[in-house]
């Protein structure tokens, strides 16, 4: 089983440019035949899957921590992030809550990733957009393996969500940075229904579904899916919610 061969194919379908691929995974789901990627993960995805950088989330917001060190674990990010933290690889942006890691050509063009903000200008997910780059989720649930959705919701100002200020620590260069982050965070009591999103885009033909040993792929184009996206929530501002 080669998990990563088609993803050079996924870039050709959905008209991403400049060979990035951002992968949100659960190697988990595809059982003991994903034990093969046990070691030198991140090799064979560039073997395999043809792509010039590859981004991996090692978001931290799941974690109480009291300072973001580029070293701690991504928790619950699965072991394609955590792999590559473990042994040194690519550069991680110091976002104490949606980090990212970004291995190959243009990984310091990430560099100046806004780390005090997750969405909008500026921030890793604009990048994204900008550099048309491929989204792949990889096995992960629909709800959590789309966060770029959330960049729409910024873009279209939904009305469910507002944003507020949180106190953040980032040890930088071995020094400690204290930081105002502004969360774009969801109002009381509203539930997100990504999948919803997902099933639109895919009529629209801006995300494709596949199948991996009977597990549920999905790809697109970060700027398709934005631009799409988009539209909707301008038309009905609560488009994603239950």
């Amino acid at each position: 089983m080669k998990l990563f061969a088609k993803i050079d194919k996924y870039m050709k379908c959905s008209g991403s440019k400049n060979k990035i691929a951002i992968i949100h995974s659960d190697l988990l789901a595809f059982g003991k035949k994903s034990l093969r990627y046990k070691y030198n993960l991140i090799d064979k995805i560039f073997e395999e899957a043809k792509i010039e950088t590859l981004c991996l989330p090692s978001f931290s917001y799941y974690q109480k921590i009291n300072v973001f060190n580029r070293k701690d674990a991504a928790f619950k990010m699965g072991s394609l992030p955590n792999f590559a933290i473990k042994n040194d690889i690519g550069y991680r942006i110091n976002n104490p809550i949606h980090s990212y890691l970004i291995i190959g050509k243009d990984k310091f063009g990430f560099k100046k990733s806004l780390i005090n903000k997750s969405f909008g200008q500026n921030t890793v997910f604009d990048k994204f957009y900008k550099s048309k780059a491929l989204w792949c989720n990889l096995g992960c649930d629909v709800n959590k393996g789309f966060t770029i959705f959330h960049h729409a919701e910024v873009l279209a100002s939904v009305k469910y969500r507002k944003w507020i200020k949180i106190s953040k620590k980032v040890e930088i260069n071995k020094k400690i940075k204290k930081i105002k982050y502004k969360y774009y965070a969801r109002k009381s009591g509203v539930k997100i229904n990504f999948k919803k999103g997902v099933n639109f885009l895919i009529k629209q033909k801006v995300i494709f579904k596949d199948q991996i040993n009977n597990k549920d792929i999905f790809y697109g184009n970060s700027k398709k899916i934005i631009d799409e996206l988009l539209v909707k929530l301008k038309k009905d501002d609560f488009f994603l919610v239950k």
